[in-house]
């Protein structure tokens, strides 16, 4: 298997714990995941899942899940309950007598299944086997028919890269392909789900497909559509998790997610990810060993040495880790790793010193940097390192520096390969670090920003007032159907919309009982008072279409805004948890929601430029851009005719320096600016056509 097929097939497992832990609302996943996870241990130990030996301890480790307590979904959970001997003969032989409504637990045990197969180019064998494993706890055909359209999904999306579902229909009995394929039509039109598997793969299937794929980094497509299905539950979220990183892969998983994922048998991302790759690879390493052994070998010498633009990070490589300085408490690891060969907290990144090789590039470097800065948010001390230290480790260093220290990314890349021994990054991680470099500092992204629905948006005061006199007593805000009953607090709808112009704001909601309509109580408050649309009739968008988050606070990002109220007492917890920023409203200096708008759009408070400073911007980037044509002529003719992007923002940042700093906002665009005027030069004919990136003067 290729490194992006590796990826992907480790995304398929990712992918669905997040997303189960998204559903329940915190980091840990529940049954769904659980539940797979036999499955996935023994695909990677380079078994066969149509072998009874295999069969029976899938079944002796479910049995075990039941006995530790895990819900398994009643049917399921009855079966095993029943067995006298945890057998796959048993089971299916249980399977058949319990009766019990399908409630999808079988699909969700699927996304390990298709990994066992990525050799084979067809998905006819992945077909029957998934509908066996399916038939040991539930024996209706129909679900087993589910089971093998979803796992010949995923085998197309790490195989391929596509997200079809259709494309499995192939695997299914002649007379039943039309009416999955009616099924898979009403997903797409949004018509209300079945019941049972069906259902589940019908509303996973919907959510996948209507959430939009960035033109820009494409692969946060995942994060965006495991956001939507979040609040449709555990089975919805990790089933459509499961073909979602199956198709972007576990590059495409935020660090943040996976740095807190956790769940039985005591596992963690980590451990899944090199699972999943081993069972992609018939339960063998690479040529090193990886991801199967404790320590990988390193390539080269140690190299540790701060970062110039911030000693609280060290930029090394993987012989570093032998001989690590106490104070260092995070790694983030750039290359391979073994599973023993640090005891200091790591966040690995899938990032291959290749071309061609990183299908999720700028997400990557950018998650990668991020991680940088919250673990030093965090307090800690973080190594970086590549496996060498000479390409990605300056690379992601460089980037550190230009999105969270800001320096200019051309003189970053200069600081950090002057401070390694033999820093050479290649020239696509360069020209990644200019291209994202410019556009942060162009236009800074937007901060998260979470506001309590319940607390600082829902007036709970006004639906008691609703309520019948012998209702208003002791704790009316828990009276059921309260929410429905109440407005909104005064300026709290146009509040929000413009906090959302310059926050990436959200709604945060927390998570509900078990077996509690709350939530879904919660969407209809928001559909009816925002709109249930994603823009008006006018066009205008609406600001709270798919951002309901539904989470406990421990686990919200420690860099997020959080606003909430303390009406009755509620969202008055010093305690809950939430590490960063708060802004109480209700407190003195933001007492409505008027005042709370003015405190939080104040410029200092964004870190984005004012709108009236736009015209001054385009007017210094238009004088400047004769005088950036001019060095860019001048740093080719000192290289001879032909320099790379790099080589020439270098020549600029180091002769013209002073006078990008005098030149207002063109100091922030300049080198965007340098693209696009190379780009014109060679449409005049004065730079001629390249296809090695180089910039060239036409002769």
């Amino acid at each position: 298997m290729s490194s992006t097929t590796d990826d992907r097939a480790a995304g398929a497992v990712l992918g669905l714990a997040v997303g189960d832990a998204l559903g329940r609302g915190g980091s840990g996943w529940g049954a769904a995941t659980a539940a797979a996870v036999p499955v996935l241990t023994a695909v990677a130990a380079g078994e066969s899942l149509t072998d009874e030996s295999t069969q029976d301890r899938v079944v002796a480790a479910w049995a075990d899940l039941v006995e530790d307590g895990e819900d398994l979904g009643a049917p399921t959970t009855a079966v095993l309950r029943s067995l006298r001997e945890p057998t796959a003969a048993a089971a299916r032989g249980a399977a058949r007598i319990v009766t019990g409504a399908d409630d999808g637990g079988a699909l969700l045990r699927t996304a390990p299944v298709a990994l066992g197969f990525l050799p084979s180019p067809t998905a006819s064998g992945l077909a029957r086997s998934a509908a066996r494993i399916a038939a040991l706890t539930q024996p209706d055909p129909e679900v087993g028919e589910a089971c093998a359209l979803w796992s010949a999904a995923i085998h197309l999306a790490v195989r391929a890269g596509e997200l079809d579902l259709r494309g499995g229909l192939g695997v299914l009995p002649e007379d039943r392909r039309a009416i999955w394929s009616a099924r898979v039509d009403a997903a797409e039109a949004g018509d209300e789900p079945e019941h049972g598997a069906v259902g589940l793969l019908q509303a996973a299937w919907s959510v996948v497909r209507s959430t939009p794929v960035p033109d820009e980094r494409p692969g946060a497509h995942l994060r965006a559509a495991l956001e939507a299905a979040a609040p449709l539950g555990p089975s919805v979220a990790a089933l459509a998790g499961s073909l979602l990183g199956a198709r972007w892969g576990a590059s495409a998983v935020p660090a943040a997610w996976r740095r807190a994922l956790h769940g039985w048998p005591g596992l963690s991302a980590e451990d899944l990810t090199r699972a999943a790759v081993l069972a992609a690879n018939g339960g063998l390493g690479d040529g090193t060993g990886w991801p199967a052994v404790d320590r990988v070998r390193p390539v080269g010498p140690g190299v540790l040495v701060p970062h110039p633009h911030d000693d609280g990070v060290l930029l090394g490589s993987l012989a570093a880790l032998d001989d690590l300085p106490p104070d260092v408490d995070a790694v983030v690891a750039l290359c391979r790793i073994g599973r023993r060969q640090t005891d200091r907290e790591r966040v690995a990144f899938w990032l291959v010193d290749q071309p061609g090789r990183n299908p999720n590039l700028d997400l990557v470097l950018q998650d990668a940097v991020d991680t940088i800065a919250a673990l030093r948010a965090e307090g800690r001390r973080v190594l970086v390192h590549g496996a060498e230290g000479r390409s990605r480790t300056p690379a992601v260093g460089a980037l550190y520096a230009a999105v969270h220290r800001g320096v200019a990314p051309s003189r970053a890349l200069e600081d950090v390969a002057a401070a390694l021994p033999d820093a050479a990054p290649a020239p696509f991680l360069e020209e990644a670090v200019l291209r994202i470099g410019e556009a942060f500092a162009a236009e800074p992204p937007k901060r998260l920003l979470l506001v309590d629905l319940d607390t600082a948006v829902i007036d709970l005061a006004s639906g008691v007032r609703r309520l019948p006199a012998s209702a208003q007593v002791g704790r009316p805000d828990e009276t059921p159907g309260i929410i429905g009953l109440a407005d909104p607090l005064p300026g709290a709808i146009a509040g929000f919309a413009r906090l959302a112009e310059v926050y990436d704001a959200r709604l945060l909601a927390p998570p509900p009982w078990p077996g509690s309509s709350a939530w879904q109580q919660r969407l209809d408050w928001v559909a009816l008072h925002f709109g249930a649309l994603e823009a008006d009739d006018a066009g205008r968008p609406n600001p709270a279409h798919r951002r309901l988050v539904l989470a406990d606070r421990a686990v919200l990002p420690r860099d997020a805004l959080l606003v909430d109220g303390g009406q009755d007492g509620r969202g008055a917890q010093d305690a809950d948890g939430f590490p960063g920023e708060r802004v109480r409203l209700g407190d003195p200096a933001v007492a409505d929601w008027a005042a709370l708008v003015d405190h939080l759009v104040a410029p200092e408070r964004t870190g984005r430029r004012a709108s009236a400073t736009a015209p001054a911007r385009s007017r210094d980037r238009t004088a400047g851009r004769p005088a950036l044509t001019a060095w860019l002529l001048e740093s080719l003719r000192v290289h001879a005719g032909s320099a790379s992007p790099v080589q020439v923002a270098r020549d600029v940042q180091r002769l013209h320096g002073d006078e990008l700093r005098r030149a207002g906002d063109l100091e922030v665009t300049w080198q965007h600016d340098l693209r696009r005027i190379a780009a014109h030069l060679r449409e005049e004919g004065r730079l001629a056509p390249s296809a090695d990136g180089l910039w060239r003067l036409a002769r």
